[in-house]
């Protein structure tokens, strides 16, 4: 509706203007309390210190794509899980004072054989890289020593990719995105 503002009292303008004003203010405050504002869109994931690029996930999620032959919105999901075990596992090992051997890796690989397979690709020599880290670790250290541990670290993930539930070390599944409503409660009379 347009409003002719030379027969509208100043007054009645401020006013109008002010409560404009809130509801911007309210909508940025809510982005930030999402956590929208706060993740950069550039960033997959954070895990303590070491960030997970989009750049890194795409050429990962392409390579593993092109080498199994299936589409990348299949398992873009397990190649961002996949960065955030492989971080969580080096910094696991740094704290335990591990290192991973390049034939502890071979040995890895040696007992899934479709790894080798994987990592003939940057992208999916990456993507053996953090599964074998994972494995190497979580064997050395112990399954419960290392989801305590991973639990302990700070992982922030892109809402897009859902929510990391520290206690599994994974991402929920589900995406945080604001294109997919999240489900609310009927009103009861």
């Amino acid at each position: 509706m347009f409003i002719d503002v030379r027969h509208v009292p100043r007054e009645q303008l401020e006013m109008k203007n002010a409560a404009r004003t809130l509801a911007a203010t309210g909508a940025v405050l809510a982005l930030a309390l999402t956590g929208c504002a706060a993740q950069n869109p550039q960033n997959a994931a954070t895990v303590g210190g070491t960030t997970i690029s989009e750049d890194t996930i795409q050429t990962q999620t392409t390579d593993l794509a092109n080498a199994l032959q299936t589409q990348p919105s299949q398992i873009r999901l397990s190649v961002v899980n996949s960065a955030i075990l492989g971080a969580v596992s080096q910094q696991l090992a740094q704290q335990n004072n591990m290192t991973i051997t390049p034939a502890q890796r071979q040995q890895i690989i040696a007992q899934v054989p479709q790894l080798a397979h994987l990592a003939q690709t940057e992208g999916g020599k990456q993507y053996v890289d953090n599964a074998t880290t994972y494995v190497a670790v979580a064997r050395k250290i112990g399954e419960d020593k290392f989801l305590t541990g991973c639990s302990k670290l700070d992982v922030t993930v892109n809402p897009r990719y859902g929510q990391f539930i520290p206690e599994s070390c994974q991402l929920s599944g589900t995406t945080g995105s604001l294109s997919n409503p999240v489900p609310t409660a009927t009103p009861q009379p």
